[in-house]
């Protein structure tokens, strides 16, 4: 149980990796909650990985479900080239309409949830969809 990827040291590595699967992008969304303690924490370890790998970090609040299509207008606005979902707990429950919004845009991003949005992105590419076990 509990929320995988989260760890001093893993945002930096899920940055890099989002780098390395689209290396022309210079613009990284990162939804996340503000109000949940171990996305704060490790925000500034993010930030600095993203100055090191030249890419700007556009941070979207994205508390509750509620917030979701908010979220995503703002990452669209923002002309974000990857995202890197936080994980929370509303995700996992939502994992198919999350995975069809970053699919819609071609958004390549890295998730929670890759085993329940792994069939919803089968058929649209570029969806990276990844484990945070």
């Amino acid at each position: 149980t509990g929320l995988g990827g989260l760890g001093e040291g893993l945002l930096p590595k899920w940055i890099e990796m989002l780098k390395q699967a689209t290396p022309r992008a210079r613009r990284i969304g990162v939804a996340h909650n503000p109000d949940f303690d171990p996305h704060s924490d490790f925000m500034p370890e993010l930030e600095a990985a993203a100055v090191r790998l030249g890419v700007s970090v556009h941070k979207v609040p994205m508390r509750s479900p509620d917030d979701r299509d908010a979220g995503f207008a703002a990452l669209a606005r923002d002309r974000v080239e990857a995202l890197r979902l936080l994980p929370q707990p509303w995700h996992f429950a939502r994992a198919v309409q999350l995975a069809t919004l970053c699919s819609e845009p071609r958004l390549p991003a890295l998730t929670p949830f890759s085993g329940r949005a792994r069939w919803a992105s089968r058929c649209r590419s570029r969806c990276c969809c990844r484990p945070t076990r």
